[in-house]
């Protein structure tokens, strides 16, 4: 008994299961659904999907570093309003005397002493304000700085759990490792398993898009 091809109409022995003309896969009655063969050396499936959790997508490199750019921006705006005043505050406790002694080109470190303290107390003041923003928002509800707010990003322990705000706070420190390995930390990030950088292997956490 012929069977006809449903793609091309070709006649086909009864007992084929694909069609000599075209490759499709003949009608139920010789055992099959009427698909097309995929030509050989043409992928069956379009490219693989983003890598993913359980939790979500993991972020791309380019989606961090936009919103590291963004939580820049908001922690600068909001260290202005702090340095600001300090600038006139602080000078008052340099007295006029080591003004007079600095002018006049002496850099001893009797002389300098008072203005290595206003940059350590502002750095210091700087730190705690950057911390606190991303370890607090980190482990808040939202699981995100107001930068990966943006993007819909997250982040998560390995779990897909809210980090507590110890392991945020560790994870905000270890990003100084990332750093100052000449950002090798960040670099490494689309190239591991779980798109993890080295502050997120560190604090066992992932980022991920919802």
């Amino acid at each position: 008994m012929a069977i006809a091809c449903s793609s091309c109409g070709a006649s086909n022995p009864g007992e084929g299961h694909f069609c000599v003309k075209c490759g499709a896969v003949l009608p139920p009655a010789a055992g099959g659904a009427a698909t097309i063969a995929p030509a050989l050396g043409v992928p069956a499936t379009p490219a693989d999907p983003p890598a993913s959790s359980p939790f979500g997508v993991y972020a791309g490199f380019w989606e961090r570093f936009l919103a590291i750019i963004i939580d820049g921006f908001v922690l600068s705006a909001v260290s202005s309003v702090i340095q600001i005043p300090l600038m006139f505050v602080l000078p008052l406790f340099v007295n006029s005397e080591s003004l007079g002694r600095l002018s006049s080109g002496d850099i001893s470190i009797a002389v300098l002493a008072p203005y290595i303290v206003i940059a350590a107390v502002v750095g210091g003041l700087l730190l705690v304000l950057s911390w606190l923003y991303h370890a607090l928002m980190t482990a808040s509800s939202r699981q995100a700085t107001l930068g990966k707010q943006v993007l819909h990003l997250i982040v998560t322990d390995l779990d897909g759990e809210r980090l507590s705000f110890g392991r945020a706070t560790g994870r905000f420190f270890a990003t100084f490792l990332s750093y100052y390995l000449l950002l090798i930390g960040y670099v490494i990030q689309p190239f591991t398993e779980k798109r993890q950088a080295l502050h997120d292997i560190l604090a066992g956490t992932l980022v991920v898009k919802r």
